[in-house]
């Protein structure tokens, strides 16, 4: 497996590199990995990303932070497609998570089997396109490309979730975006509980007032939509795409999925089969 250099790739040593890319089918980058990280977002078509391994479905929005050790390649879907890539030393994002980050949050320092992710909202989205704009005429200095990463990691670092939650508390806030991560939705509960920094009993009073959801319930629906997610866009079988999403009992998951989709969730990933390239 080939693997990219940075003194080789930028001969002549910016702090950074912007590029934008247009593939075509049946053009394909060849596996590899390198000694430097890479900010990825689509930009337009579709296609597919293999990372360690695992096939991940493209599509315009979505948000990758390779580290230097990820092994991945693309390729195009029937319509091509577009890329931004932003190519830099690691020690630039390491030293500012370090400085700036909460210690359980890495995005670069992840040492989880795939990298951070993310499908950015249309805000983010637009706000992260400005980013790279800048960075297309600004100079490559370091300077330049600490400001972009702190811009960066302000906007994902922005709460969301797919529920309501009124005029809830920060704190609450907080802890529901923390557990849209894939790592801390398989802890489930006690993950809620531990990024809420209140007591198991207070934070499911605030939960239920401000969403009308249980605990179980809220992380089971985070859990359940990761899952459809991972049968449109992988090539994960629905029982390790379970216990992934900390589903230890099938039968379970297979009630919770149907509840929630109104189907099965192999006959999810069959319907939605044209989302996987």
């Amino acid at each position: 497996m080939k693997k990219l250099l940075w003194q080789t790739e930028t001969p002549f040593d910016p702090a950074f590199h912007l590029a934008r890319y247009e593939f075509l089918p049946p053009r394909r980058i060849m596996p590899h990995t390198h000694d430097f990280s890479e900010i990825t977002l689509v930009e337009s078509g579709k296609g597919r990303q293999t990372i360690n391994g695992t096939a991940v479905a493209l599509k315009p929005g979505d948000l990758f932070l390779i580290r230097p050790a990820d092994r991945h390649t693309f390729s195009a879907g029937k319509q091509g497609l577009g890329l931004a890539n932003l190519v830099f030393q690691s020690h630039h994002a390491i030293e500012l998570e370090k400085r700036y980050l909460p210690d359980n949050l890495h995005y670069f320092r992840s040492e989880e089997e795939l990298p951070w992710s993310t499908h950015l909202d249309e805000e983010s989205y637009v706000a992260v396109e400005s980013l790279f704009t800048h960075l297309q005429d600004a100079p490559q200095t370091t300077f330049e490309i600490e400001r972009i990463l702190m811009n960066l990691f302000a906007i994902l670092q922005k709460p969301h979730s797919d529920l309501p939650l009124g005029q809830a508390p920060d704190w609450l806030r907080h802890a529901c975006a923390e557990m849209h991560r894939p790592a801390h939705l398989a802890e489930g509960v006690p993950a809620l509980f531990r990024f809420s920094g209140r007591s198991p009993g207070h934070t499911a009073h605030e939960l239920r007032k401000h969403s009308g959801c249980t605990p179980t319930e809220f992380v089971n629906r985070l859990r359940i939509d990761h899952a459809a997610r991972l049968l449109c866009s992988t090539n994960k079988s629905v029982l390790e795409t379970a216990l992934e999403c900390g589903f230890e009992n099938q039968g379970y998951f297979h009630r919770c999925f149907k509840a929630r989709f109104g189907t099965t969730p192999l006959a999810y990933r069959k319907k939605n089969h044209s989302l996987v390239f």
